[in-house]
């Protein structure tokens, strides 16, 4: 996420053309933010929600993105583990992208462990047959 600073729009630093840009007066903070910041100051343009509110409801949702982000690293949902020229290296999940959750994860496991399991039936098989074919 970057860092772009969301300013109301009648914030000093947009005075321009009519007077000279001047210090942000709005009030704004750095948010991380997503689509939906921008779509909600969008609307405080064009006068769809008030500014004051609008800034509120960008500022929740910038707070709960920084949770969410916290949780995911708290719950180790940011990285993933990967071997890499012989060592175990921490490599972030892109924001994107999601890794899979336990139930995927045992659902994984499960096909392998069924795979597995007709791979040692087959080995059984062949060597009963081997057995046979020798008189045991």
């Amino acid at each position: 996420m970057g860092n772009k600073i969301i300013h109301a729009s009648d914030c000093a630093l947009h005075n321009e053309p009519y007077k000279p840009n001047g210090p942000c007066d709005c009030g704004a903070r750095a948010p991380r933010s997503a689509l939906e910041c921008a779509e909600i100051i969008r609307g405080a343009d064009y006068g769809m929600v008030d500014e004051d509110d609008a800034r509120l409801v960008a500022g929740a949702y910038i707070d709960m993105m920084e949770e969410n982000q916290r949780l995911k690293e708290r719950l180790e949902m940011a990285h993933v583990w990967q071997m890499i020229d012989g060592k175990m290296t921490r490599v972030p999940v892109p924001e994107d992208e999601t890794i899979p959750d336990g139930i995927e994860c045992r659902e994984e496991t499960i096909k392998l462990q069924d795979q597995h399991i007709r791979e040692l039936q087959a080995e059984v098989k062949r060597l009963r047959s081997a057995m046979e074919a020798i008189g045991v």
